[in-house]
């Protein structure tokens, strides 16, 4: 049970880092996620409609959430999945 509240404030504290760097930052027009795994941050946040997302993740990641969020609106336009090997020295 730990782990969901731990996956839970992280999800927390970063979707509001984001709100708050758009608001202070209103010119913003692409943020990029390392390591986003399942998070669906553009498809459910109230993100601008101009602001490009690049979600960066392993490819198996990036597969399946692709096709379990196949159909689904996102309330952005513009989404990049990036297919990536994080290289850990």
């Amino acid at each position: 049970m730990r782990f969901y509240k731990y996956v839970i404030d992280r999800t927390v504290y970063f979707d509001k880092a984001i709100e708050n760097y758009l608001v202070q930052n209103p010119n913003c027009k692409q943020i990029v996620i390392l390591g986003n795994g399942m998070d669906a941050r553009a498809y459910r946040m109230n993100l601008p409609m101009d602001l490009t997302v690049f979600e960066i993740d392993y490819v198996v990641i990036q597969d399946y959430k692709t096709k379990v969020l196949k159909g689904i609106n996102k309330t952005i336009s513009i989404l990049f999945c990036i297919s990536c090997i994080f290289i850990f020295r």
